[in-house]
């Protein structure tokens, strides 16, 4: 294949070797040089004067501008009339040569890498803070997730890092920033807004100290949703100067010069193989299997679409090619060319970059097809160590006692690095970040259990997941023996290898200085990002270390490393399912591999672990292995082996994926023959004002979202009986009878699930003893039925399970029957216990007979999941009430309780409905304050989408809330002004004449700027204006009960 295509340069080192050597590596069939090939079909002067005569069958070239030298412009005109095809980069380039009547003449203009070349907007922030949280630290943190913007504090106390700037580089300073931030609630200057402006730089800030005397960008006092609207529109500006240079990429360039190339060859010189580093994978017609009813577009964004480099540029257009095979229409395209609306089936690879990842999202959610979404999330928990403290402390590689003794010190306080909250994020809110991407999916698709770990302690219970084995190609592998070729090009034998980006994630330089003194060779093969590592890595390695560079994926001389490496080492801190690893077990190498992720998941028992902090681990394994790898005649001893799918059986179960994705599309949809009949069903408190067209409709009008879908489309119709006020839920309408619901990020699959069939389920009860279908629905709230199904979908099957409120029995039942859950049922009520006893009794449930009151001594065993609503209406204080429940908890086990409010009804014997005050809101608060861990809050009734409220302006009110909170273990960082108490819990020590209202409560909560972030939603009307602006500064897992949003 090789030499269909030369490129014959003009000179070396400027922008046209760059054009050149893009098409060349991607491109397999391309060669280029500063000489001619004359072996090749198609000579391409580029530029056009590089051309002295005519060396190839077909010949093109390269037109920038012409001259206006007389006797330059006589060359160019002379030259694209003697070509076959002339390449011009603009317009007005393709304008003039067609003026020469020139007809062969192609605009494709050369590329920008998109994602080195993307928009920030450069937000300064001046001064330090004080106590009292006057500088609006907490408006910062809250607005710090706003993708696009690069925050710089000077002084301390700001929510990012900071530094000290002398005082004669301010001025530099203030140039370098777009914008610098006055996020303060009260102020007399400050002097950063003069010092701003004398240097031409605005300023964005409230209408406080002498800040409306000058010119700046105005957000409301203390307001985070102002404040995100102004940022969000420095970002929306900058972006809007890049929309117009987004299509010419360097994919753009390779792709239309293939389709000249292929035009003029008269051949697809890489058919029927996938064009792998440019996605471009039609579908073949030889497909090996029937033709399915489902077209599907895989898709790669961000570096990896520019770039051609990491996993999904390898695994999305080989899926996509095998796929094909079994009569799949796929394809594999940028996120740049998708057209979502051409596919039933989008799969998007990666949630990073998250910025690319969530741009492609939205497109796809608002085309209406399926979507499914492979996070290949990691592992952040340990990013401070590895990215922060580990190359400082290998810099003093020279002092290898000293460095061991850090290292081991390091390790010793691992603890703090892993609470689940990386100290050091990728970018600000990471999982806050990750759970919205995720929302938008109708299936994810993981690589791993792993990885379902890593998103469930991210927040992330997704209720359609497939774990699909990464998939790899023994027989490419097995072309090459041994290596020789990969011996004659480096000159290197018997060496451990590893493979993958020299990063600190991928921990290359702890590599190198395990094996420094060990006359084992090191050969590191991969790009190199990040030049400040991989100087690091080389002044390690010294002598003993060999850089290759990145080698194609699939190929001869890549194969042959794998064959001639005598070990294969990959002490990655956070892994998705390295490629690179199951490639060397299909190879026959001996791995030494990471204890941190999937690696024992992959591989078991054919694999050595190590811990990638400890040198001496990685020392030792790596001697081990090499021993072990050498027979008693000194050759290698080689076993290859299957440890990862081949790619029908990837692309089998990726198809299977698709079809789950297209039915949690669908299922929410309710039929014209419905599980059980339409019954009415009173959710008129979750039902919101919706604008129709041309009008607004009554709240009573339709049910919110939550009954839409996990994704965008509307997915039922809510019919309203105006005399009642209850809703029915329906097909869907045709057109003309009005707007469909408004869908969101909705945990529908599941509701549905409860309100058609789970709460009908066949088994536990008789015929003749099971509440009818009707007693269950007219006698039963349905805000009380949405309680125990939002609980149960969040509860692992075979848990343990201690409702502490059990009531009638309903609940509990259930929990048994549709989570398949050990539940054991307590209540105050002996009376409530044995109606529940006889009427909602289970195999799976305990009516002990206990009281809640009674149970001081927690259960050894301890639970899974407590569930406590409707339990608390009598406690004069929640805080013993929830101390003592999370007592019944296991480590890492959920509590889920309501904590309703309001004013006490005198008389009122319904506990369940008769809502009150707490004894003092600030008690409420204290007993909420936080948690080791997470606490989500979701709201039950009057609920509302918070992004549409936020959006409307409008935040609205509540009447009940359902929390979660998560018992993590006892090692804890308590934030400034908490103290932690024995169960765990976060307790605000304030007096109570020092907190006058819930205002200045949150107020305290907001100043401590917790690590573990809490969400704490509790919206009166004389509060919600506030709370519209101060809520999302907890950015953290917020979910409603029904609409997972941030």
């Amino acid at each position: 294949m090789s030499g269909l295509v030369h490129i014959k340069l003009s000179d070396g080192g400027w922008i046209q070797e760059r054009q050149a050597q893009e098409l060349a590596r991607r491109l397999p069939y391309v060669t280029c040089g500063l000489t001619e090939d004359t072996n090749a079909r198609i000579q391409y002067y580029m530029t056009y004067g590089s051309r002295v005569r005519r060396v190839s069958p077909i010949e093109i070239g390269f037109f920038t501008h012409q001259e206006p030298d007389p006797a330059a412009a006589a060359t160019f005109q002379s030259i694209a009339r003697s070509v076959a095809v002339c390449v011009a980069m603009a317009d007005a380039t393709a304008t003039l040569i067609r003026s020469l009547g020139v007809s062969g003449v192609e605009i494709i203009s050369p590329g920008v890498d998109l994602n080195a070349f993307h928009p920030v907007v450069r937000i300064g922030v001046v001064g330090r803070t004080y106590h009292t949280g006057r500088k609006g630290e907490d408006l910062v943190a809250a607005v710090m997730d706003v993708p696009g913007l690069e925050w710089h504090f000077t002084g301390h106390g700001w929510p990012g890092p900071a530094r000290h700037i002398p005082d004669e580089e301010m001025p530099g300073f203030y140039r370098s920033l777009d914008y610098v931030l006055v996020p303060a609630y009260n102020e007399g200057g400050p002097m950063c807004v003069l010092e701003a402006l004398a240097c031409g730089c605005p300023v964005i800030a409230p209408a406080v100290g002498w800040v409306p005397q000058f010119p700046h960008v105005e957000f409301e006092l203390g307001s985070i949703a102002d404040l995100r609207r102004v940022l969000t529109e420095c970002v929306e500006r900058k972006r809007a100067l890049r929309r117009p240079v987004e299509a010419y990429s360097w994919r753009a360039w390779v792709e239309k010069h293939h389709a000249l190339f292929v035009r003029l060859l008269g051949h697809d010189p890489m058919a029927p193989a996938t064009i792998a580093t440019t996605c471009a994978t039609p579908a073949t017609e030889n497909a090996t299997g029937p033709r399915t009813d489902i077209s599907a577009a895989l898709v790669v964004h961000g570096w990896e679409a520019d770039c051609g480099r990491g996993g999904p540029s390898v695994r999305a257009p080989r899926t996509a090619q095998e796929l094909q095979r079994l009569g799949v229409p796929a394809s594999c395209c940028s996120a740049d060319t998708l057209v979502p609306a051409d596919h039933d089936v989008v799969h998007v690879y990666n949630v990073w970059p998250p910025f690319s990842c969530e741009e492609v999202l939205k497109r796809i959610e608002a085309s209406g097809a399926a979507l499914v979404l492979s996070p290949i999330a990691l592992d952040f928990a340990e990013l401070d160590a590895f990215n922060s403290r580990v190359p400082g402390i290998l810099e003093e590689f020279a002092h290898p006692a000293r460095v061991q003794a850090l290292l081991s010190a390091l390790a010793k306080n691992k603890h703090t690095l892993q609470d689940g909250y990386p100290k050091l994020a990728p970018i600000a809110r990471y999982h806050s970040v990750v759970r919205r991407l995720a929302s938008y999916a109708d299936h994810l698709i993981l690589l791993s259990h792993h990885e379902q770990d890593v998103l469930s302690r991210m927040g992330i219970d997704h209720p359609s997941v497939s774990i699909v084995r990464n998939a790899v190609d023994p027989a490419a592998l097995h072309r090459v023996a041994d290596g020789s070729l990969f011996f004659q090009k480096f000159g290197i034998r018997d060496y451990a290898l590893c493979i993958g980006a020299i990063e600190p994630r991928k921990n290359q330089a702890m590599l190198a200085f395990a094996l420094r003194d060990t006359g084992i060779p090191l050969v590191l093969i991969g790009h190199a990002p990040d030049p400040g590592y991989a100087q690091l890595v080389r002044r390690i390695g010294g002598g003993n270390l060999t850089f290759c560079g990145r080698l194609p994926s699939n190929s001869e001389i890549l194969a042959s490393a794998y064959a001639g490496a005598r070990v294969f080492c990959l002490p990655s801190w956070a892994e998705g399912a390295s490629l690179a690893a199951l490639e060397a077990a299909a190879a026959g190498c001996r791995l030494v591999l990471s204890n941190r992720s999937s690696e024992l998941e992959y591989f078991g028992a054919h694999a050595r672990y190590i811990d990638p902090l400890d040198p001496d681990s990685i020392r030792q394994a790596v001697l081990a292995a090499c021993a072990e790898g050498m027979s008693d005649s000194g050759c290698t001893d080689r076993q290859p082996l299957s440890l990862a799918s081949d790619w029908h059986a990837h692309a089998t179960d990726t198809l299977a994926a698709y079809r789950r994705a297209l039915d949690t599309r669908r299922c929410a949809q309710v039929s014209a023959q419905p599980v059980m009949p339409p019954s009415h069903i009173d959710l008129g408190n979750s039902a919101r004002w919706l604008d129709g067209p041309g009008e607004k409709f009554p709240p009573t009008c339709h049910l919110q979202a939550e009954l839409g879908s996990t994704l965008g489309k509307p997915r039922c119709w809510i019919a309203t009986d105006p005399d009642s006020g209850q809703l029915q839920v329906a097909p869907p309408p045709p057109a003309s009878a009005g707007p469909a619901v408004v869908p969101s990020q909705a945990l529908s699959e599941r509701m549905i699930r409860f309100l058609h069939r789970s709460i009908f389920p066949s088994d536990g009860l008789s015929e003749d003893s099971r509440p009818q279908p009707q007693q269950w629905l007219s006698d039963i709230p349905a805000a009380a039925l949405s309680r125990y199904a939002f609980a149960a979908s969040r509860m692992a099957p075979g848990s343990r399970v201690i409702d502490l409120s059990c009531g009638p029995g309903y609940g509990p039942y259930l929990i048994a029957t549709q989570a398949k859950c050990r539940i054991e049922a307590i209540d105050e009520s002996a009376a409530l216990v044995a109606f529940a006893c006889e009427n909602w009794g289970h195999s799976g449930i305990d009516y002990s007979g206990r009281k809640f009151s009674e149970c001081w001594q927690p259960d050894p065993a301890g639970f899974d999941y407590a569930v406590a609503f409707a339990s608390m209406e009598l406690e004069r204080t929640p805080l013993p009430f929830l101390r003592r429940a999370f007592q019944h908890l296991k480590p890492g086990g959920t509590l889920f309780f309501t904590l309703p409010y309001g004013s006490r009804l005198p008389g009122n014997k319904d506990a369940a409905r008769g809502a009150r005050a707490f004894h003092k809101e600030t008690q409420a608060l204290a007993a909420l304050s936080g948690l080791a861990g997470d606490l989500d809050i979701h709201e039950q009734s009057a609920n509302r989408i918070w992004r549409a409220a936020i959006e409307s302006g409008d935040a609205g009110g509540c009447e009940a809330i359902i929390g979660v909170w998560r018992k993590r273990n006892s090692t804890v960082e308590v934030a400034a002004g908490m103290q932690t108490s024995d169960t765990g819990l976060f307790v605000y020590r304030a007096q109570e004449n020092e907190i006058k209202s819930f205002h200045a409560a949150m107020r305290a909560l907001l100043a401590a700027r917790w690590n573990s972030l809490v969400i704490f939603f509790m919206a009166m009307r004389r509060r919600r204006g506030w709370i519209r602006n101060h809520v999302p500064v907890f950015g953290g897992p917020m979910a409603f009960l029904l609409g997972l949003v941030d």
